[in-house]
């Protein structure tokens, strides 16, 4: 990965001080850029909330793990109750405050607070909390088995935690899959598949310049990409720019297409089972088979949940929830 540090601990610090400032710079512009997040988990979410914080229960202590613009909270907003508290927790201090300002327009009936995070520590304590929410995190974490001990450590017994839209080994893995992505891909998107060619013949950085010209959308990236390579700089985490599919490989630290293809990367539901020995399974399922195609016409919808059927642990991305132990309670 060049211009990456070799030295693990020093590659972990990069990972987590990029994640930091990007999103930092990114923040109001990320939903515009993440619409498969926006549109596709929106039923997902109230659907496996409304099932977990449905009914009676006492008052529950809920965390979100990096909060983001607040896509996990706007679904929570609707499901927690006057005596509830909502904690909203990210990396990045500018996306806390857009998060913030987002979940507390119209008012809410529970308590609200933030946490700024490290990417290690989650400064709350043991046995705190009922309900753990995590969307699009833990591949972005450079050891997010760290981050799940610290899970563990703070959810109660009973308590709940909810992992979403994080990418599979699987979909990459699976030949059908990606054949039926890159046959389908000029039909749905052709400016992603020609962005997907660019990046996979290594052309990209050389192309981001001149391109840019003509693209305001890639010309505000590369403005992107500068910015946070001088503020890498000035904090003496590289010595020269890293590249754009370098920088992509190392926000996205788990994910097996960022940057170009990254062989190992992923996760499956036993890893996140592994991260939570002696939990118990209560939602588990995978999607978006056609990568990311967002099927608009009939029949490729069709074909979409056809491949579900057919491969139902190698959708391009999962979602899990593991309930801690076996003691009654929780939300």
């Amino acid at each position: 990965m060049k211009g990456a540090p070799s030295d693990p601990r020093e590659r972990d610090r990069l990972i987590l001080a990029l994640n930091e400032i990007w999103h930092d710079l990114e923040n109001r512009a990320y939903d515009a850029k993440h619409p498969d997040i926006l549109e596709a988990e929106i039923p997902r979410w109230e659907r496996v909330l409304g099932q977990a914080l449905a009914g009676p229960r006492g008052p529950a202590v809920v965390l979100d793990l990096g909060s983001g613009t607040g896509f996990v909270p706007m679904r929570l907003k609707g499901f927690l109750a006057e005596d509830d508290r909502l904690i909203c927790s990210d990396l990045s201090s500018g996306m806390l405050s857009v998060c913030r300002t987002a979940v507390a327009a119209g008012g809410c009936r529970f308590t609200l607070e933030t946490l700024k995070l490290d990417g290690r520590i989650i400064d709350l304590p043991d046995a705190s909390l009922d309900l753990v929410t995590a969307n699009a995190v833990m591949h972005h974490l450079p050891r997010p088995e760290e981050v799940c001990r610290e899970i563990d450590r703070i959810l109660k017994p009973g308590g709940l935690v909810l992992i979403g839209h994080e990418p599979t080994r699987a979909y990459g893995e699976s030949r059908f899959l990606a054949a039926s992505y890159w046959l389908l891909s000029p039909l749905a998107d052709f400016k992603q598949f020609i962005y997907e060619i660019i990046l996979r013949l290594g052309w990209f950085e050389a192309l981001r310049g001149p391109l840019g010209r003509f693209l305001p959308e890639l010309e505000a990236h590369n403005r992107l990409l500068a910015d946070v390579n001088a503020r890498l700089r000035e904090l003496g985490l590289i010595e020269k720019p890293l590249a754009a599919d370098t920088i992509s490989s190392l926000l996205d630290a788990q994910s097996p297409n960022a940057g170009g293809p990254q062989a190992g990367r992923g996760f499956a539901f036993s890893d996140f089972e592994g991260y939570f020995p002696g939990y118990r399974p209560e939602f588990r399922e995978t999607y978006t088979h056609l990568g990311k195609i967002h099927p608009r016409a009939p029949w490729m919808r069709g074909y979409a949940r056809w491949l579900a059927r057919r491969f139902p642990e190698s959708g391009g991305n999962l979602f899990c929830g593991l309930r801690k132990g076996n003691t009654a309670g929780g939300p």
